[in-house]
């Protein structure tokens, strides 16, 4: 928590106080079911710092504020509808969404989930400090709070169908008890490829229906780059062998989405994963130590780091509960 936050008799500063509240509340999510086998994930809001006039007595003075975009980032949405089968709206703003085409589209396409409870507004103005508490810390303490709500509902109904995501502008999330030694953090950087912000979501849709062998063999090797880093007997020549035959998914993606004219940009992609058994690992792994070469036409290399990390207690299952996407808005990757 921040220093110099007022607390209670207690000794719970402003934001403990509001959490504690918030946890009682219960979050709803309507929309499409999971099928057996599919994947959703629950798109994150974009933050940006805004500056907020504060009128005192006889001064003015303007200070800094998080604030949420009330549109999720182009390129995650574009990313998880590609990756994933269904995507989760945030929690705020709904009515707002509504209006966007983007999402109209989807929502007509049956792959839009919604969040039905209140806003973060609104709690920030219902809770004791109101505007006030709102203005000097943002919504971040009351957002994180909302997922946290909205995760445990997916659980109850999905049990790890559902993962988390997280743009490099979004607020770190703590989304439940964690345990050592059943968690790792999977970095696959200089890797994927994902459309860019302004291609036409029909586009990706229909380059699902049409390339479903390309995409659905990419996601496997995804997952068994997830499998083997939390093996720890497995031999080098087998990890090896994996990650050769993940390379050469990639390439037949990318081909195939250059075949389709879909223009592509790279991003890095760090997972926290789940793992059924209690691990022991070193402090950090890469995969392999000279990288992975993707094309002898580019001098674009990549690699995977595998970390230690605490995973979610609630979880018995090796599943991915949260991901994070670092784009690389400005590299046009193997176009042409």
């Amino acid at each position: 928590m921040l220093p110099g936050l007022p607390s209670n008799q207690y000794g719970q500063t402003l934001d403990e106080i509001i959490i504690s509240k918030i946890k009682k509340i219960p979050v709803y999510s309507k929309g499409k079911r999971l099928l057996p086998g599919q994947r959703g994930i629950v798109l994150p809001s974009p933050i940006e710092a805004i500056d907020i006039a504060e009128i005192g007595q006889n001064t003015l003075r303007t200070m800094r504020s998080n604030r949420f975009n009330v549109r999720p980032d182009a390129q995650d949405l574009r990313k998880s509808i590609l990756f994933w089968d269904l995507v989760h709206l945030p929690e705020q703003y709904y009515d707002t969404y509504l209006l966007e085409p983007d999402i109209q589209f989807l929502s007509e396409c049956g792959i839009i989930r919604s969040f039905e409870g209140p806003s973060v507004e609104d709690l920030g103005n219902r809770f004791d400090g109101g505007v006030d508490f709102v203005n000097k810390r943002g919504h971040i303490p009351i957002y994180s709070q909302l997922r946290m709500n909205l995760f445990s509902t997916l659980e109850k109904e999905e049990e790890g169908g559902w993962a988390m995501g997280r743009g490099i502008s979004s607020p770190e999330l703590n989304i439940g008890e964690r345990t050592a030694g059943r968690g790792l953090v999977v970095e696959l950087t200089n890797m994927l490829p994902v459309p860019v912000g302004d291609v036409n979501l029909n586009d990706i849709l229909e380059f699902k229906a049409k390339r479903s062998d390309e995409l659905g063999n990419l996601r496997f090797h995804i997952s068994a780059v997830f499998r083997q880093a939390s093996e720890q007997d497995i031999d080098a020549m087998t990890r090896g062998d994996i990650i050769e035959e993940f390379r050469k998914s990639v390439i037949d993606f990318q081909k195939s989405m250059n075949d389709s004219g879909i223009v592509t940009t790279l991003v890095d992609l760090v997972s926290s994963l789940n793992v059924a058994p209690l691990i022991t690992l070193p402090l950090s792994i890469k995969y392999p130590e000279a990288g992975i070469a993707l094309t002898t036409f580019t001098a674009v290399t990549g690699c995977i780091t595998v970390t230690p990390f605490k995973g979610l207690k609630r979880r018995k299952t090796s599943d991915v509960f949260e991901y994070v996407s670092k784009y690389h808005r400005d590299i046009g990757w193997f176009n042409g």
